[in-house]
């Protein structure tokens, strides 16, 4: 199974009884072709844990990227037999592992001692200290919980009045500006602040304080990215306004889509779901 199809009328975040409504940021990751959703998050795996580039993904079919998952899975745990497990499956385990190497949680060398499972109820620990709402976690998939710790408010939404999720968390962890346990130790202002320092440095622009949170983490997960895809190196993003990294980078998803001129038409964070395997309506 190499896709997940769903009717246009499930809303994905839905599930768990969660009313999507209220969630601003959630990554749908969604591919929409007429009647029915589908998505293909293996490719967003790949590139969250540094194991192709965006090129070298585009160059791929998706059954060269699942077996590319099943290889670095194998490398990455003690556990061999990826194979029997269908797509989605093996996204979210690799979700699971990714989350606990790049947030140095875990090395490769701790990894390779651990199941799936173990590595999971590893995760399942660590995020506890993230969202002190402890077995309520283990209600979770993989993918929603690496989700949770990019900044999802999906395990304690409605908890906090006027609390929302904010992807700024997970814009500092892949960009390995903060590991997942100094996150834990920082207020939502302290990330906000964090987050107009790195985007002071990663570009030519001074101005940031006067976006807000969705903006600024739109345009740091754009900035993240151009690093991270192995599309410019930090010398030429210095260069480079928040603008002029967008058009970059919409420039490089229509070699992914052949989209053209509608990617224009997409929120910054909503480019970076293409760019993990999704594709607008």
């Amino acid at each position: 199974m190499s896709s997940i199809e769903q009717s246009t009328d499930v809303k994905v975040a839905a599930v768990k009884g969660v009313n999507t409504s209220t969630e601003r940021h959630e990554f749908v990751d969604m591919m929409v072709h007429a009647s029915a959703q589908t998505w293909f998050p293996i490719r967003g795996v790949l590139l969250a844990g540094r194991f192709r580039t965006q090129r070298e993904l585009n160059a791929m079919s998706n059954d060269d990227m699942r077996n590319t998952l099943i290889v670095e899975l194998t490398r990455h745990s003690h556990q061999a037999d990826y194979q029997r497990f269908d797509d989605d499956t093996l996204a979210g385990m690799g979700a699971v592992m990714v989350f606990l190497r790049e947030g140095h949680l875990r090395d490769d060398t701790a990894l390779s001692t651990m199941t799936a499972d173990d590595q999971r109820n590893t995760l399942i620990v660590e995020l506890d200290g993230q969202t002190h709402v402890g077995r309520a976690l283990q209600g979770f998939d993989n993918l929603d919980l690496a989700r949770i710790g990019l900044g999802s408010d999906l395990a304690t939404r409605g908890q906090a009045p006027g609390r929302v999720g904010s992807w700024i968390r997970g814009v500092l962890l892949l960009g390995g500006f903060r590991t997942h346990h100094e996150l834990n130790a920082m207020s939502a202002d302290d990330m906000r602040n964090t987050l107009i320092v790195e985007l002071t440095k990663h570009s030519s622009q001074q101005n940031f304080q006067r976006f807000n949170d969705t903006e600024l983490e739109g345009m740091g997960a754009v900035m993240v990215a151009m690093r991270r895809l192995g599309i410019r190196d930090d010398n030429t993003l210095r260069t480079m306004t928040a603008d002029d990294q967008r058009n970059t980078l919409i420039v490089e998803l229509d070699g992914q889509t052949h989209l053209g001129k509608r990617l224009q038409g997409l929120q910054n964070i909503d480019l970076i779901k293409v760019a993990l395997g999704a594709v607008p309506a």
